[in-house]
Formats: C-alpha cells, structure tokens, sequence
C-alpha cells in the first residue's frame, strides 16, 4: 500500500468518524435513545447507516482507482526504463515531451477545423476518421468546437505493450491518462449559442493511445475517461519481449 493511498485511507476513516459525530444525535433518536423517551425500533437507523456504508465505498473505490493507477504508472515507467537500455524512443522524458506536443498541437488543430498540420502526430487512419465524422460533420451542421488548453496537470502512462518479435519497435503501444485545465464546447457558427458543453476552464481527464509508426509515436485514439476504463487499463499487464523480461537482451536495429 503506497503512501498516497494511505492518507487517502486515512482521510476517508477521519471523515466518517467526523459525519458520525456530527450525526449522533439523530443515530442516537434512530437507535432508541429518544430525548422524548420514545424507543425507535432497530431499523429505523437503516437509512442512515446505508449512508454511511455508501459513502464508504465510494471514497475506498476512488482510493483503490488510485492505487491502481499509481501501480500501473510505476510499473510501466520501469519497463520503458528498460526498453530505454536499448533506444531512445522509449525514454520516458523524450516520450512526455512529444505527448504533451502531440496534445497541445491537435487541440489548436481541432480548433483550426483541420487536422492536416498534425499529420505527422496522428495515425493516418484516426486523423482521417476524425476529421470526416466530427469536423466535417460540424462545419456541414454550421457547428464549431473552440477548445483551448491551458495547462496539462498530468501525464500518467498506465499500459505499455511491445510487439514480441519486432526489431524496429514498429507497433509497440503506449496508453497515457492525461488531465488537462481547458475550454471545450462546440457552438453554432453564426449565433454563438453552445449546443454541448459550456464555456470556462475546467479539469478535463482523457485517456490517449499511442503506438509507434514509422520510427515515431503518434497518436492512435482518444478515449473519455472513466473510473471502470482507468482500472481497465492499470490492471492489464504491459507485455513485453520475452527476452527483455528474461534480462536477456534485445537485439534492436538502429533507425
């Protein structure tokens, strides 16, 4: 159990401890100790202590997500550690600085209604279907999406899969959580008025895919993120070559 999931686990315990306090009184009416003298039968408690019990399980799964989460990201920090031995694409601050160009660039992009100038960030297959089932669809409908990031608050990579027998890395595949404070909402062109979402910064968390293409990482998909596809993710194990897990070595061809 890591530190930050125990004060987590700390914090929630406090917290329960302080509602109870709070709420003893009524407890006490719920459990037959009426100030009026009237004995409430046992069950008339129920309603509270389901409370309780689900406030409870709610702030332990968001502490188990977390810990998952947190395990995932040391887990594959370190492989790509490894994998870095034997190149440089997979070193980890090289890989998050061209993440968090990927993310800034394809946002002035959607913005800009087109998705050409990053080409080179994107899979061919995901730009292309982007752009024909959302920004053209939009610019048909007379819709415009203003997004605006302000600043990337984190970068967690949570799976890493490598293709078994592949030399040049081509395939290997790295999933990213990422939370963003930005604008996004997509408005009609001549009026202005908002048709989905709302104006104003706020925290926005997505999950990216990346895999290798042509020597270089691009980006493969975009994901909402959800505590179930969080999990998902942090509990499915990277995969590496055999041999690298062995210690034996890879054999790689320099680019």
């Amino acid at each position: 159990m890591n530190k930050k999931f125990q004060r987590l686990l700390i914090l929630v315990i406090v917290s329960v401890l302080l509602v109870i306090t709070i709420m003893e009184p009524a407890l006490a009416r719920s459990l037959g100790r009426s100030t009026y003298g009237k004995v409430e039968p046992w069950f008339a408690a129920l309603p509270f202590l389901s409370y309780i019990l689900v406030y409870i399980f709610i702030w332990s799964y968001a502490g188990y997500v977390i810990e998952r989460r947190n395990a995932a990201e040391s887990r594959t920090l370190k492989d790509l550690r490894q994998l870095a031995q034997h190149h440089d694409l997979f070193d980890w601050k090289t890989l998050e600085n061209r993440i968090e160009s990927c993310f800034q660039k394809v946002h002035v992009a959607w913005h800009q209604e087109s998705l050409d100038d990053v080409s080179e960030y994107m899979t061919n297959k995901y730009r292309q279907e982007q752009q024909s089932d959302y920004l053209d669809k939009w610019a048909t409908e007379g819709l415009i999406n203003h997004c605006e990031v302000e600043a990337i608050t984190l970068i967690q990579p949570l799976f890493l899969a490598h293709p078994e027998q592949e030399m040049e890395h081509e395939g290997s595949k790295l999933v990213v959580a990422i939370t963003a404070k930005k604008e996004d909402y997509l408005a009609k062109r001549d009026s202005g008025s908002i048709v989905k979402g709302e104006k104003g910064i706020k925290n926005v968390n997505t999950i990216w895919t990346f895999v290798v293409q042509n020597g270089k990482w691009v980006l493969a998909n975009i994901e909402d993120s959800s505590s179930s596809l969080l999990l998902d993710y942090a509990r499915t194990h990277n995969e590496l070559p055999v041999n690298l897990e062995q210690n034996d070595g890879l054999q790689v061809k320099a680019f």
